[in-house]
């Protein structure tokens, strides 16, 4: 997006951006070529310098700037866990400790519901073996002799 606008009222907006730029002898203008984001209440959060844009660090840089009030979808929440800005290389790095923690809990979660479902299948089986029918019978008793009839 361009942003035009009266000599004054550009100044006054790139000052408060803190966007550096000077016109030159021929009148255009040098500047930096970037992208601010900013959250909600007015500040900024980001810079992102270059012509290109990785759109992943655009994305990033969107969802810190909002601070929580944009709908995130698990993916997007494990993605801004995981990586962070990098200022000295300018861009978004992925974390490695903080893969592994997710992958950590991603295996505690799967043994939790693996060791689960094991004690539930293993009641379940036991249940059936000892017979329990439809009326509530529980079968012979524990010694597993038949009681005797009363006569």
């Amino acid at each position: 997006m361009w942003h035009t606008g009266r000599a004054d009222q550009n100044r006054k907006l790139a000052d408060a951006l803190g966007f550096k730029y000077k016109m030159l002898d021929d009148g255009n203008f040098s500047h930096p070529v970037a992208i601010f984001m900013a959250t909600p209440d007015g500040r900024v959060s980001r810079y992102l310098y270059g012509w290109e844009y990785v759109p992943r660090d655009v994305k990033l840089a969107l969802m810190e700037s909002a601070s929580g009030r944009l709908t995130k979808s698990i993916g997007d929440r494990l993605m801004a866990y995981c990586y962070m800005f990098d200022p000295k290389a300018g861009s978004y790095t992925l974390m490695a400790m903080r893969v592994m923690q997710v992958g950590g809990l991603l295996t505690l979660g799967a043994l939790v519901i693996l060791v689960g479902g094991l004690f539930a299948w293993e009641r379940k089986r036991r249940k059936a073996r000892h017979g329990r029918g439809p009326t509530g019978d529980a079968g012979p008793p524990m010694g597993g002799r038949p009681t005797p009839a009363a006569t």
